[in-house]
């Protein structure tokens, strides 16, 4: 089996995976043992942020356009994709047997050898760490500007001054963005429901 043909075979893979993390994941007196992320700095946070973005700016120039985000994006799929091939390839012969997917998929269903997604990876520094690549999607993005960003947050979150963000101003800071959230959406809802009531009716068909 080639590489091209791999890519569904990996949602395969993937379920069997999340079935195993699920029937192995500990009891909750276990994972309430678990110590409590470290504090993350300023530097970590607003470098964690930016990274994707430094990552994609191809030529150096301090801004990322919709073309250099696109094969950003490419290039890691296409990495990822390469990792998890090899993993596969017990006797890397450059092709997929049955026997070597079949030996994959219970590693993976057994906790065994699995990865972790990018987007998951340290995720506390920051909501997804990749705002200014979304952006990307309108136009080219100043890291500069995304960099001043992130350093705003950072400032928000910390709510004692001391230069670092913790757990609980992490929960906090959760919890904050998902009232506004809430509130945001009961906002458009309320203008929707008012633009419709403004609105004169259509006139009868004769």
């Amino acid at each position: 089996m080639s590489r091209t043909l791999l890519i569904g075979g990996f949602a395969v893979v993937a379920l069997a995976a999340a079935a195993g993390a699920a029937t192995a994941r500990p009891p909750v007196a276990q994972q309430a043992q678990r110590p409590a992320p470290a504090p993350v700095s300023r530097a970590d946070y607003v470098e964690h942020r930016v990274e994707r973005l430094v990552a994609a700016d191809a030529n150096r120039d301090g801004t990322v356009t919709r073309e250099e985000r696109r094969a950003h994006v490419r290039a890691a799929r296409q990495e990822q994709a390469a990792t998890r091939f090899d993993r596969l390839d017990a006797d890397r012969d450059g092709r997929l047997s049955r026997e070597e997917f079949v030996a994959g998929a219970e590693r993976a269903s057994a906790g065994q050898g699995g990865e972790r997604r990018p987007d998951r990876v340290r995720r506390e520094h920051g909501p997804r760490g990749e705002q200014g690549m979304r952006g990307g999607e309108r136009g080219p993005v100043v890291i500069a500007d995304a960099r001043a960003r992130a350093d705003q947050a950072f400032a928000r979150l910390d709510t004692d001054n001391d230069g670092f963000i913790s757990a609980a101003e992490r929960r906090a800071g959760r919890q904050q963005a998902r009232e506004h959230r809430r509130e945001r959406m009961a906002e458009r809802r309320a203008a929707r429901d008012a633009a419709r009531q403004a609105s004169p009716p259509a006139p009868a068909s004769e």
